[in-house]
C-alpha cells in the first residue's frame, strides 16, 4: 500500500506540553498545530511513520536509514523529562535501503549496540522525536523508520529520492505515513544563536506559499544563497516529501508561528477524497 497521508511538522521541543517548558505559552500555537497534524494523520490508519529528520545520524554524501530494533529519545526541561522509545519497522527500513541503493542513491543502513534484542537501540534525535511524540498520543504501538538526508546532494537528487520513496512504498504491504520534520528560518532574532537576517521572514512567507500552492518547481530551483541567509532546516526534507507526494494530496496548512528566533509551520497532506 502507498503512503496514505503525510505531514510537515516542526521540532521545537518547547512545544511538548509534558515538558512544562518555562516558555511553553509562547509555543502553544505550535503545539496545537503539531497535535492537529498528528490527528490528521491518524484519520488515515497506519502503524509506521517514516520520518525525514535534519538532526539524525549523518554520513557524508549519503542518506542514513535506521535499522536498529528500537530508537530512544530523551528531552528535558528544567523540571520535566520526556522519554520516548519506538520500535523500528526493520523490514520496511531494509526494503527502503535496498531500493535507494538500487537507484544509485548512496545509503547507509545504521544500527547501534547489538544486531538485535534490547541493546540494538539508536539514539532518537529531537527532529524525529518531537513529531513522533505527538503522533504517539493518537496512535498506540507506533513504529518508525528514521531517515536523515545529506544536504550535500543537489535538490533535484533529493526530489528523485522522494519519487523513489513513493515507488518503494507503493510495493509495501502495509499503509505508511511520511513525515518531514522541519523548522523554518533560524535568523529571525539578533539575540538568537544565528543572528538576524531579513531573508528569514521573507523565506518563511515564501515557503508557506510554495507549500500551499504545491509549487515544487519553485522549491527545487530556490536560490541557495538566499536559503543560507535565512538558515532554515526545512528545505531538504520538504523537497524529498514533494518528490514523494507530487500532486497526489491536498495540503492543509495548520498554522505558522515564530515564538523565538526560528519559525515553525505545520501542514498535513491528505488524499483528494476527504473524510
Amino acid at each position: 500500500m502507498p503512503i496514505v497521508a503525510a505531514a510537515l511538522m516542526p521540532h521545537g521541543s518547547e512545544a511538548i506540553p509534558e515538558l512544562n517548558a518555562p516558555n511553553f505559552a509562547k509555543f502553544r500555537r505550535v503545539s496545537e498545530g503539531l497535535d492537529a497534524a498528528a490527528e490528521w494523520l491518524s484519520r488515515y490508519p497506519a502503524r509506521t511513520a517514516v520520518v525525514l529528520t535534519p538532526h539524525g545520524l549523518r554520513a557524508d554524501n549519503m542518506i542514513t536509514v535506521s535499522i536498529s530494533e528500537t530508537v530512544r529519545g530523551i528531552l528535558e526541561s528544567d523540571s520535566q523529562r520526556v522519554d520516548d522509545t519506538f520500535p523500528v519497522n526493520r523490514a520496511l527500513a531494509q526494503h527502503i535501503a535496498a531500493a535507494t541503493v538500487a537507484h544509485d542513491l548512496p545509503t547507509a543502513s545504521i544500527a547501534y549496540g547489538a544486531s538485535s534484542g534490547p541493546f540494538s537501540q539508536l539514539p532518537l534525535d529531537w527532529g524525529a522525536q518531537v513529531p513522533l511524540h505527538f503522533l504517539s498520543q493518537h496512535v498506540p504501538d507506533l513504529a518508525t523508520v528514521v531517515m536523515t538526508p545529506s544536504r550535500a546532494w543537489p535538490l533535484a537528487t533529493l526530489y528523485r529520492l522522494g519519487e523513489v520513496l513513493w515507488e518503494t512504498l507503493e510495493e509495501w504491504s502495509e499503509p505508511v505515513w511520511l513525515i518531514a520534520s522541519a523548522d523554518m528560518a533560524h535568523a529571525h532574532d539578533a539575540q538568537g544563536p544565528y543572528g538576524f537576517h531579513p531573508a528569514a521572514a521573507a523565506f518563511d512567507a515564501w515557503f508557506q506559499d510554495v507549500v500551499e500552492r504545491q509549487d515544487w518547481a519553485a522549491l527545487t530551483s530556490v536560490d541557495m544563497d538566499w536559503v543560507q541567509d535565512a538558515k532554515p532546516d526545512a528545505l531538504w526534507q520538504m523537497v524529498i516529501l514533494a518528490g514523494a507526494l507530487n500532486h497526489r494530496f491536498q495540503p492543509r496548512l495548520l498554522g505558522y508561528d515564530c515564538p523565538t528566533y526560528f519559525g515553525m509551520m505545520n501542514a498535513a497532506f491528505i488524499p483528494d477524497t476527504l473524510p
